[in-house]
């Protein structure tokens, strides 16, 4: 049976699912129909069965490496899974499984990376308040307080903001294990500018044919519920997916599921901060940037020109 040797670990909403659809087109690259996986975070998948009563989809390596028995002679084998980054223990089970898998990581700006991540919480509603008031409630949302709708909320921790945004710590745990020659970065902002150069890059890094070029269109964009009360009464529904799931096989149920998705939301503008609180956002979270910029260049995992106080605009505060 095939088995993965490439992950893409997040960070979630800067560009993961675009990658994963760009890189599934490669003739040389099986990508997994199923995103977000989470095989390899044990600690969130615990953290899940504790809260949900139940264990996770991927939880056992059988059902994991089904995921790949339609592979064929691609070079590259793999998935992705945004939780893999903010896991204490994933980058670790990884490397056990192969300690010669190449790990790709995403950034953007950690203000604009909370906002959206925020709003896709809320769009799907695992949130129930704002950025602001979510940053707020974090000390009682530790101890599993103040929490929205336990239906849709899958582990508490996904709410904790402050250290979601702690990149260079995630990153640490990975570096910890995989050489800097099995790490490749890639940041949102340059994939939307010059999406063929940063994709044939990652190509390069993949040891694959780089003159192959997809279309590069946008995907999992932001998007908000258009029929509230379906949403809700669908999925809030006890066992009704779990019943579907099945009887179904698992790429059927994950069309149909997107499919319904795209039925019940609709798509929105990204939400913009006030001047005044991009600017207190920026000054809370430039230590960690600051903090990144430096991991990143002490490991050479980015171009000795790019300053990310600069980048991403952190540098007149």
């Amino acid at each position: 049976m095939k088995k993965p040797n490439f992950f893409i670990v997040g960070e979630p909403k800067c560009g993961t699912t675009s990658m994963h659809e760009y890189l599934k087109k490669h003739p040389q690259i099986f990508m997994t129909d199923t995103k977000e996986t989470g095989f390899f975070a044990k600690d969130i998948q615990k953290e899940f069965i504790k809260f949900n009563n139940k264990k996770p989809v991927f939880y056992s390596q059988m059902d994991y490496l089904n995921l790949f028995s339609t592979a064929l002679n691609e070079t590259i084998i793999g998935e992705s899974s945004t939780l893999y980054l903010f896991s204490k223990v994933a980058a670790k089970n990884i490397y056990k499984f192969d300690s010669n898998s190449k790990i790709l990581v995403m950034y953007r700006d950690p203000v604009n990376f909370l906002v959206s991540y925020n709003e896709y919480a809320q769009s799907t509603l695992q949130e129930n308040v704002n950025l602001f008031q979510g940053l707020e409630l974090e000390t009682e949302r530790k101890n599993w307080k103040a929490l929205p709708n336990s239906h849709f909320l899958r582990t508490p921790s996904s709410l904790l903001y402050s250290e979601r945004v702690l990149f260079a710590e995630h990153l640490e745990r990975f570096l910890k294990y995989f050489p800097e020659k099995q790490i490749h970065i890639i940041f949102l902002k340059e994939l939307k500018n010059n999406p063929q150069n940063v994709y044939k890059e990652v190509l390069k890094f993949l040891n694959v044919d780089s003159s192959f070029c997809p279309d590069f269109n946008v995907f999992n964009k932001k998007s908000n519920i258009r029929y509230r009360l379906l949403f809700i009464k669908t999925l809030a529904s006890k066992g009704y997916f779990k019943f579907i799931r099945k009887i179904l096989p698992l790429k059927i149920y994950e069309s149909g599921y997107r499919l319904f998705k795209l039925f019940v939301t609709k798509k929105i503008e990204p939400k913009q901060l006030s001047a005044d609180k991009t600017v207190e956002f920026k000054k809370r979270f430039k230590p960690n940037v600051i903090r990144l910029n430096k991991l990143l260049h002490d490991n050479n995992l980015i171009q000795k020109d790019i300053n990310l106080v600069n980048f991403w605009g952190y540098d007149k505060l």
